[in-house]
């Protein structure tokens, strides 16, 4: 039936082209597609080159032009999503264009029903990082990899830890999912990045801003969204990097992939190690298991990953070891011959096992689980996605002290719990317009509303060698939180003849309940008078206005291929925000800073950036900006006044160099017993890869130098008590190998 369709087709167009050619000579028409999926383009601009005639293409990716001068002329078809491109047009003819895909910032363009949950935020500021690009740029974490972005500052500790801040937040404000589970602490809220292996990942999302309503609960800095791999193909590669200046600093990598029909899996297995402070080394090794199922209906996905980390000294004595099992399934489709159902289930456990100082041993265990329904909506010109959402989050620490007498020691044990019933929703109204200059203008609104229960139970006792025990207490207690959170926004977008631009407005707030160690150290305080002021949930106050503008009349005059200019303004005003009190405020060595409540604190800043291609796209440069004003350094520590990075790179193809500078403003240190302002600082990275085909296989050889400008720095004693001078933070020189099938 379908070669019947196609020979039918094609004796109809030959036939039809000649009588156009007599009857309709001034008719162009045809359909502009996705050059990658072969979808097509919606609301692309068609017009001829200098008139102002022109079309949008419909909800199929057709237009039609009907010219009555004489050809030639030259065509050009553009989208904000897309490079641009011109057609000389000397015969009328059905055309089909291919546009190719460009990454932009912002919010991206797709089918409803396929939409994402970051997708859906679109009142908010979004990047998207492309791994495999990434890579040949010399990243080998995650940390590394949002290195760029100005916005987004990465925190690293002297054992290897990885925490993110973005826009002056604190760590435990943004929430990092992969594959959709929140890969936070439930214990601390904080996301250690170092956790996960970059070369399972396919792309990141950077949701910047603090009304993230579809991503959980207090998501006052913003959102990491990482995605691992799919199966799309049959694969096999080895990735394989070894550094030059430190011994133990080595990565290998091995991945396999096979398609047999609809069904797809795939395998991973990882190991790395790192030095750290010239006397202690970690191991870590990553397990992934991925499966994919493709039916008519729609998507299934099924993710394992597996984490576990050791810390060793010189002599080969564990101090840390740490387990991580993140396990998630997702369906993504049709159901009830409905259109746009998202089922998500997903659960996270962790487990530290710490005997790091001789008399200490420590066991930690953080779980999370976590469900998700998800339904898009269209009716006419509202369009809407809502969740439902159930989380439990379970924190249990077993700790014994030993005294350094030897007669007794101490054993304490915590539990915390908190449970959350959430339904979050976006709703935009949207109009589009045939005039290309206002093409679409979309009001949104969003809320939330959050239902949580939270139950902590402590117990302690002090234990004889002998077996007797003296000196035991219980502590237990629970609370209940209600609250809604709501966000308006605006956008607009459209294209003129000569650029192309996209708007949005987004006002709303946000809360953020105590973090679970929070409760716990408020409740096992020394001191009577601190522990009777309850913590009270943070409240988020945000605005933000953000821009981009993209400029296409350079296409056609000079070697400018790509001209782009962002911007954006934002103000977070926080009210109850948790602050700590460091040890010396206390007046006891022996009690560890105390959370407590600051009635206002508030971060305002700006960012900035342009982006040139020049020689289509061989040759990029790149300049983002971001100043921040924090008001009170001791409730936002460790964050630099401004941050710039400036990018160059360029690809031919073969070989790829790729060179990037940033410059970060003093900041506040704040220690475990003092606070200290730290000077402004630089640095800059260097990669050159070189990349070729030998006997089917895609082979790259990179040699990248970190922290360049680093060579020749020296840690002081009086540095080293507030801010560990790590392997991230050192001159190295890496080689990377990679081979792919």
């Amino acid at each position: 039936m379908d070669i019947v369709k196609a020979i039918h087709r094609y004796y109809f167009w030959y036939f039809l082209i000649p009588v156009s050619l007599l009857y309709s000579q001034g008719i162009l028409e045809g359909t502009v597609v996705d050059s990658k999926s072969n979808e097509p383009v919606i609301g692309a601009n068609v017009f001829i080159v200098e008139t102002d005639v022109g079309v949008v293409t419909d909800k199929d990716g057709y237009f039609k032009i009907e010219w009555e001068k004489k050809l030639p002329v030259v065509l050009q078809i553009s989208h904000i999503g897309y490079i641009t491109r011109q057609l000389t047009i000397s015969l009328p003819k059905q055309l089909k264009i291919r546009l190719v895909p460009k990454v932009l910032r912002g919010e991206e363009v797709t089918i409803l029903g396929e939409r994402s949950r970051s997708q859906a935020e679109s009142s908010t500021a979004i990047d998207v990082i492309d791994i495999e690009k990434i890579e040949l740029q010399g990243a080998r974490d995650v940390g590394s990899a949002l290195r760029r972005i100005s916005s987004v500052v990465i925190d690293e500790t002297s054992s290897g830890a990885q925490t993110v801040s973005i826009r002056g937040s604190n760590s435990n404000e943004v929430a990092v999912y992969l594959d959709g589970v929140k890969i936070n602490k439930a214990n601390t809220g904080i996301a250690d990045l170092s956790q996960i292996d970059l070369n399972s990942l396919k792309r990141i999302e950077v949701l910047r801003g603090g009304n993230t309503y579809l991503f959980g609960q207090g998501n006052l800095g913003g959102v990491l969204n990482l995605e691992t791999q799919e199966v799309k193909e049959n694969g096999f590669s080895v990735n394989f990097s070894d550094g030059l200046s430190f011994e133990d600093d080595q990565d290998l990598s091995l991945i396999g992939k096979a398609v047999l029909g609809p069904l797809g899996i795939g395998g991973q297995l990882s190991g790395r190690s790192r030095a750290y402070e010239g006397r202690t080394v970690t191991s870590s090794l990553f397990a992934h298991v991925l499966g994919d199922a493709c039916f008519e209906s729609g998507k299934l996905s099924n993710r394992w990953y597996n984490m576990r980390n050791a810390i060793t000294f010189p002599s080969g004595s564990v101090a840390l070891g740490d387990l991580q099992t993140i396990t998630s399934f997702r369906y993504l489709g049709n159901l009830w011959k409905t259109t746009g159902w998202d089922f998500f289930g997903g659960s996270r456990e962790w487990t530290e096992t710490n005997n790091f100082f001789d008399n200490l041993d420590q066991k930690l265990n953080d779980r999370n689980f976590s469900y998700r329904i998800g339904k898009d909506f269209r009716l006419r010109l509202l369009d809407a996605t809502v969740q439902l959402e159930y989380e439990d989050k379970r924190f249990r620490g077993d700790r014994t002290l030993f005294w350094p007498h030897g007669d007794y020691a101490t054993d304490f044990q915590s539990e915390v719990t908190r449970t959350t019933g959430a339904l979050a929703g976006v709703v935009r109204w949207f109009t589009e317009e045939d005039n290309p200059i206002l093409r679409r203008l979309q009001i949104e609104f969003s809320g939330r509303m959050d239902d949580s229960y939270t139950t902590r139970r402590e117990q302690q006792e002090v234990r004889h060698l002998d077996g007797t025990t003296y000196g035991i207490w219980d502590n237990d207690g629970s609370n209940t939180n209600r609250f809604f959170s709501r966000r308006l926004g605006l956008r607009m977008e459209g294209l003129t003849n000569k650029f192309g631009y996209r708007a949005f407005f987004s006002q709303g707030n946000n809360r953020r309940l105590p973090a679970l160690n929070d409760i716990f150290l408020k409740a096992t305080t020394w001191f009577d008078s601190l522990r009777s002021l309850p913590l009270t949930p943070e409240i988020l106050n945000s605005t933000e206005l953000n821009f981009q503008v993209s400029f296409t009349e350079f296409l056609t005059i000079s070697l400018i291929s790509e001209l782009m200019f962002t911007g954006a303004y934002f103000r977070n005003n926080y009210h109850n925000k948790i602050g700590y009190l460091p040890l010396k405020q206390l007046e006891s060595i022996h009690e560890p800073p105390h959370p407590y409540n600051e009635p206002k604190a508030d971060i305002r800043g700006l960012e900035a950036g342009v982006l040139a291609s020049f020689l289509e796209n061989k040759l990029r440069f790149q300049i983002n900006y971001t100043l921040l004003d924090i008001k009170n350094p001791f409730i936002f520590p460790n964050r630099p006044g401004f941050r710039y990075v400036t990018i160059v790179d360029l690809d031919l193809d073969w070989i790829m160099v790729s060179y990037d500078f940033f410059k970060e403003g003093e900041q506040f240190v704040m220690g475990s017993f003092y606070g200290r302002l730290f000077e402004a600082r630089e640095n800059a990275n260097l990669s050159i890869t070189i990349k070729k085909k030998f006997f089917g296989f895609n082979v790259s050889l990179s040699y990248i130098i970190r922290n360049i400008m680093s060579k020749e720095d020296k840690i002081s004693e009086e540095d080293f008590d507030i801010l560990f001078f790590n392997y991230y933070q050192q001159y190295r020189e890496i080689v990377t190998l990679r081979i792919s099938l």
